[in-house]
């Protein structure tokens, strides 16, 4: 933990990993007292994000995904580190008409709805996504 308010975890990148990153975002929520939808959206966009993080960026073995939790003066900011391949989920496609069997797409809106995407960049192989969801 960086302070009252903050949480820096690593998770593998594994079939495990969003449980592992939820149990960390549950541990954030403790410590920043953040209001109860706000606590909602955050768990399930964390998901989400680690879902499709293993799902379809495929990290390569032996990849850690690095998740930093911090309070923000309106809001939780929420940066996210992989290795999986490449995906700015400003500029991915978020389908409207959702196939009913996957639901593709719809995290992609979710996230846009429910968070702002404060950056994205790749570096040195790597995605490095920041979020902030408000209060």
């Amino acid at each position: 933990m960086d302070g009252c308010d903050n949480l820096a975890i690593s998770v593998a990148a594994g079939p495990q990993a969003a449980k592992n990153a939820l149990a960390a975002t549950r541990e954030f929520l403790l410590i920043a007292k953040c209001e109860t939808d706000a606590r909602a959206r955050l768990a399930i966009i964390v998901e989400e994000l680690l879902l499709n993080i293993v799902e379809h960026g495929l990290p390569p073995a032996g990849d850690r995904i690095e998740l930093i939790f911090a309070r923000a003066p309106h809001g939780t900011r929420l940066t996210i580190i992989d290795g999986g391949a490449y995906f700015d989920p400003r500029s991915a496609e978020a389908s409207g008409a959702l196939p009913p069997e996957r639901g593709g797409g719809a995290g992609v809106a979710l996230i846009r709805t429910w968070a702002e995407i404060l950056s994205y960049d790749r570096r040195d192989g790597r995605n490095h996504l920041l979020l902030e969801l408000p209060d």
